[in-house]
Formats: structure tokens, sequence, C-alpha cells
């Protein structure tokens, strides 16, 4: 549901757009305005859920980003879409990290990289289901109308999970010892959090990137209508849903070798971007785009499990915080920087798929050293690993 939304404002980019009379870079401050917010709480979101535990900070996150949801749709001007849209991203910020320190409660060691690949799959399934939805209903109740809907169910989504995650409420749940406690300045000095954060920037500028301008690509250079655009968007993602899955039971079965893969998966996505560009129709493009985003797809959550499976628990939110910071920072610079660029060269998207290929090419560089980085006292302990 988190990512109906976020898929939402690209999908109606163009009526947005036309309605209030915003230029690509005005249109692009206000798609970056939530991963800035996001962005901002997303380290907070984790240290929170390492202290008092997933199930709360969730709970407050859904209801804050259901409400949010329903306000975006009150909107009058540039700078009210932008701020709302800021506190929405800070609203929904906490969740990457939570949901990572939920699967390090309830899940062992061996069956994390599976669990976190099948809840990150929700973000595949939001995408390709979203945004042919918001295309839809954009077009029969206007892109308010879509806004107020989804503010309901996200709601009624708050109040089932308030029933159903009772279970990671018991005495001592979701709770590290104080004496296993780490500062968070010494997560953060780590090298391996560092560079899965530079890892995770590339995979946010392929994802927000695209993702946020394809639709617009669709319709203003390929000539597809709304609806249209919003299949040719949900297509890739469909795909991607399943190459999640499969690369979580693949991460099971391995381990130190996350980087390598990642390098591999990224140089994959940087032939098939260059591919869409030249394609010479929209089938020829939807089809290598959804490779891309397969490739891309499945280093999102290789470099989440790389956290649950080799540092400590008490650690988990922090450092899952940290390093997707990377990833929203991405999508607080890419959709502005790609507007501007958009605007600059008089609407070719040629240097937005340059900028896209160039990041992704230093990220899979700095994927190859990733694996032979050693934890100390942040790696996971014998006893859990073998949990």
């Amino acid at each position: 549901m988190g990512y109906f939304d976020k898929t939402a404002m690209s999908i109606i980019a163009v009526p947005v757009s036309r309605e209030f009379g915003f230029n690509p870079t005005e249109m692009g401050m206000v798609l970056s305005a939530f991963f800035l917010g996001f962005a901002v709480v997303t380290p907070l979101g984790g240290y929170l859920a390492d202290r008092y535990g997933a199930r709360r900070v969730l709970l407050v996150v859904m209801l804050l980003w259901s409400a949010f949801t329903g306000v975006t749709a009150l909107a009058w001007s540039l700078v009210s879409l932008i701020v709302l849209r800021g506190i929405f991203g800070a609203a929904e910020g906490s969740f990457p990290p939570a949901s990572s320190v939920a699967v390090a409660e309830l899940m062992p060691v061996r069956q994390r990289g599976r669990a976190k690949s099948l809840l990150m799959s929700g973000a595949t399934l939001g995408t390709a289901f979203g945004a042919y939805l918001v295309a839809s209903l954009t077009e029969t109740w206007g892109w308010r109308g879509a806004f107020w809907l989804f503010c309901g169910i996200g709601l009624l989504l708050s109040g089932v999970f308030l029933v159903v995650s009772r279970p990671m409420s018991g005495p001592g749940a979701g709770r590290s010892g104080s004496a296993e406690r780490i500062p968070v300045l010494r997560v953060l000095r780590t090298p391996l959090v560092g560079k899965l954060a530079v890892m995770q920037f590339g995979v946010g500028i392929f994802t927000w990137g695209m993702s946020q301008w394809m639709p617009t690509y669709w319709v203003q250079v390929k000539g597809l209508k709304l609806t249209s655009a919003g299949l040719a968007t949900a297509i890739p993602s469909l795909v991607a849903f399943v190459a999640m899955i499969g690369v979580g039971f693949a991460a099971d079965r391995f381990s130190r070798k996350e980087g390598r893969v990642v390098a591999g998966l990224m140089s994959v996505a940087i032939v098939f971007v260059l591919l869409t560009y030249f394609a010479s129709s929209v089938v020829a493009g939807v089809v290598f785009l959804s490779v891309a985003q397969v490739a891309a797809a499945a280093c999102a959550p290789l470099l989440s499990i790389v956290i649950l499976k080799r540092m400590r628990r008490s650690v988990t939110g922090t450092a899952t915080g940290i390093t997707n910071f990377g990833q929203q920072f991405a999508g607080v610079i890419a959709p502005t920087a790609m507007g501007a660029l958009i605007q600059a060269t008089g609407g070719s998207y040629l240097a937005v798929f340059v900028l896209v290929m160039a990041v992704m090419a230093v990220a899979a560089l700095i994927a190859l050293t990733a694996d032979r980085v050693e934890l100390g006292e942040l790696a996971q302990d014998r006893d859990a690993a073998a949990g």
C-alpha cells in the first residue's frame, strides 16, 4: 500500500503538471520532496525500532502515511504539494528499517533471506498494481479521489495490523538487551555499512529515477494514453516480483558472495537500460525495461539480507536505516535532477538514461569490494547464526 502512493505521484505527473502549470523541474521537486522527508527519517526509524521494537514503530508509520495520503488530495499549489509530500515521506520513512527488525525478531537467520525478499516483494506488487489502478482511478475520479481512496484502505489495514501483530507485543518482544546495545556512531563508521549505502544509492537512482519519469516518458515521447502508460510501468514491476522472491531463497543458500552477485545484476541492468532507450517500439522498450528492473529489483533485498545475516540483531534497524538512506537520498536527487536535465535539453531523455547507467556502474564497482569486509564486534554471533 505504501508503494501505491509512491507510484501514484509519478503516474499522475502529467495531469498534476497540467492543473498547476508545473514545468519539468517543478514537477521533479514535487517528486523529490517525498524522498527528502523519507531519507531524513529512515535512520532514526531504524534506531527507534531497535530500541522499542518493530511493532510500535510499524503501527505509527502505517497510521501516519495513511493520513497524509489523504491530506495530499488537499494540495492547492507547488509549495503546498512540496510540503505535504515531504511530511508524507517523513511519515513513511521508518518502514524499511522497522520491517527488517520485524524479520530479525520473528525469523531465524537461516530463513531471513526469503522472509525479507517476500516482504520487499510487496513493493514491486504495489508498483505494478498501483500504476494501473492509479491511472484508472484518475481518469474516472480525478487524482484527488485516488488519494482519498488509498487513505481509507491504509487506515483499514492499520487496524488489521494491530490485531495480527499481537504476538510481537509479548514480554521482551522486540527488545535487545541493554548490554548488547552498540552506539550508533560505531555502526555508522563500519566500512560495510558505507559500502551498502553507496550500493543502495545506485539502486535508488534506477528505481526512483526511472519509475518517477518513465510514465511521463511513455506519454510524452511514445504517445501513450495515461492508462496505457500505467500498464507499461506496471509490467516490469510485476515481472520483478517473481525475481525478488527467488533471490531471497537463493540468498539463504549462499553467503559472502552477495556483493559479486549485486555487481553482476547491476551490470545487466545497465545494458538493458541502454537497450530501453534505443528500443524501436514500446513493446520492445517494455521488455528491455522489464529485464533491467528484474536485475535492479533483485539487488535491493540482497543488500538488506547482508545486514540481516551478517550483523547483530541489536543493530539491524540502525544499520538498515543508514544504508537505506542511500537509496532514499537517490530518490531526493534523481527526480529533480532528471526533470532539470529534460528541461535543459528541450525534452530529451538521453541524459536521464546516461545518468542512471553511470551511477549504477560506480555502485557495481563498489559492490565488488563488499564481500571481503570484516565486521568485528558487529558480526552476527555464532549461536544466532546457527539458529
